[in-house]
């Protein structure tokens, strides 16, 4: 049986943040002594945590375009107040970017 375009439906293609998220943590695990840990599902707190070698931080995705919910924003100005370190990446190379900084 042939389908046309407007019957054919995609099972499991990742969004786009999901992409960049998935690409990037497996760049940095390529990375001896470095990990991209995924947080608990907690309202606000950014998608993953970095450690690597003496130093730590955290990231939120977001597809490009897309900007932090409020409340994200508000808890990220609470991590940063007490000295830690919370990037934003729309790209997979803007990850890189924040890596390279803190590597």
């Amino acid at each position: 049986m042939l389908l046309n375009t407007a019957q054919i439906v995609l099972v499991n293609v990742p969004s786009k943040e999901t992409y960049i998220e998935s690409t990037f943590c497996a760049w940095v695990e390529c990375h001896e002594g470095w990990y991209a840990l995924k947080l608990l599902k907690r309202v606000g707190w950014p998608d993953r945590l970095i450690i690597g070698p003496g130093t730590f931080y955290l990231i939120e995705f977001k597809k490009p375009g897309e900007k932090p919910e409020p409340i994200q924003l508000h808890v990220h100005k609470l991590l940063r107040a007490i000295g830690l370190k919370v990037y934003v990446c729309e790209t997979i190379e803007a990850g890189k970017e924040v890596f390279r900084r803190n590597f």
